[in-house]
């Protein structure tokens, strides 16, 4: 039975490994990766160092027999410290057998650049790597450095307007790029669209995909490129699901970077755009982390600047908690909607005897009926309140 499955398992690596051969070897000869390595001429100069897993290792990994020699000579080679184009072809080899080898990555960079290896072309591969696993750091780190050499390089060289173009995506010359800060216009040699709708490529399939948000973030922050990012959020990101933290995090993140948190008309919008999603769905806690910061930190600060003509934190926050009441009208069920009510009911600048009790009542409310699950948090709740009124 367990030959079997070892069995099952290898087929199905295998036709994986079959099935994403052409997307990964985007340069290379089909058959060179049909090929033996232990009988492929390229490397016949080459004594392959076997793993060293100590005389007696505890948990002995089961690696099939391609998987054992390609690595073996991977290690032949870099022992060499050889940058040559049969490493170049070999770290393709390791990669195609684990995308997320980290050595593979970094050895095949140095050869890269010391080869002047074609920067688009990497491109390609690199894109055909990310689009079968996205969820992989070494690969996105690997993209940053690229698209940072390619721009880097086409910034030392004078714009021709006479420069050839190719009808390939990942090779078009690069439209203008508008920078906010000095609103001048840079041209880049890697068309920067590319990587976001890449991007968003990936984000659709996972939209909850750290790494590649680590780089999205890392794209528009190095080259201004938030036109359009709200409109993206608002009509995709949570439009797909209105509980992803992530989205609402690339909300904070583009708001921040662009106009700021620190104008009432900024505030006010991010105030109807949140209401509307809670109006619709109390019970998701995403919006809220987002709303209670938008109230609670920026707002709040806000009221406190007298150089602002806007109302007092009092007047502020006797609103938000007349809203909030209207929306536990409507969907008593919902534990965030009380937490942030006892949020502003505890406020330490406008709080009353009455409104800790207040507090008091609705964190007994959610221990007991509408959050039992939490019932222990929800008392301790209350134990600190109490310890605040006593000192008080």
């Amino acid at each position: 039975h367990k030959l079997k499955i070892e069995r099952t398992v290898a087929q199905f690596v295998s036709s994986l490994r079959m099935a994403s051969k052409p997307d990964f070897a985007a340069d290379s000869d089909d058959d060179e990766f049909e090929i033996d390595i232990t009988k492929d001429p390229t490397y016949a100069d080459l004594t392959p160092i076997l793993q060293d897993d100590g005389p007696n290792p505890v948990v002995a990994i089961r690696y099939n027999e391609d998987f054992v020699n390609v690595h073996n000579y991977f290690r032949a080679i870099i022992h060499r410290n050889e940058l040559s184009a049969r490493a170049l072809k070999l770290t393709e080899k390791v990669i195609r057998l684990n995308a997320a080898n980290y050595t593979a990555w970094q050895y095949r960079r140095e050869c890269i650049f010391k080869l002047e290896y074609d920067l688009h072309k990497e491109l390609r591969f690199s894109k055909e790597i990310a689009k079968n696993s996205p969820k992989n750091y070494q690969l996105w780190w690997h993209r940053r450095i690229l698209i940072e050499a390619v721009n880097k390089k086409a910034s030392t060289t004078t714009s021709s307007s006479s420069a050839n173009t190719n009808d390939d995506d990942e090779q078009k010359t690069a439209q203008a790029t508008t920078d906010n800060d000095n609103n001048s216009s840079i041209k880049y040699a890697y068309d920067l669209q590319q990587e976001k709708e890449l991007l968003h490529e990936i984000l659709k399939g996972d939209a909850k995909n750290y790494h590649a948000w680590s780089h999205y973030h890392w794209l528009l922050r190095t080259y201004k490129l938030y036109d359009g990012e709200l409109e993206y959020l608002e009509k995709r990101l949570l439009t797909y699901d209105v509980r992803n933290n992530s989205a609402w995090n690339h909300r904070h993140f583009v708001v921040k970077q662009t106009t700021g948190f620190n104008r009432i008309e900024i505030l006010q919008r991010e105030i109807e755009f949140c209401r509307a999603k809670i109006k619709t769905l109390a019970t998701n806690h995403a919006v809220w982390y987002y709303y209670t910061q938008i109230v609670c930190k920026y707002l709040k600060d806000m009221c406190r600047d007298d150089s602002n003509n806007t109302s007092s934190w009092s007047e502020q926050r006797d609103e938000q908690m007349k809203w909030v009441q209207s929306i536990i009208d409507k969907q008593p069920y919902a534990p965030r909607v009380y937490l942030f009510y006892v949020d502003l009911l505890t406020d330490k600048e406008c709080a009353t005897e009455d409104n800790i009790n207040q507090a008091k009542q609705c964190l007994t409310l959610l221990a007991e009926k509408v959050d039992r699950i939490r019932h222990n948090y929800y008392k301790y709740l209350i134990q600190e309140l109490d310890k605040q009124t006593v000192s008080h």
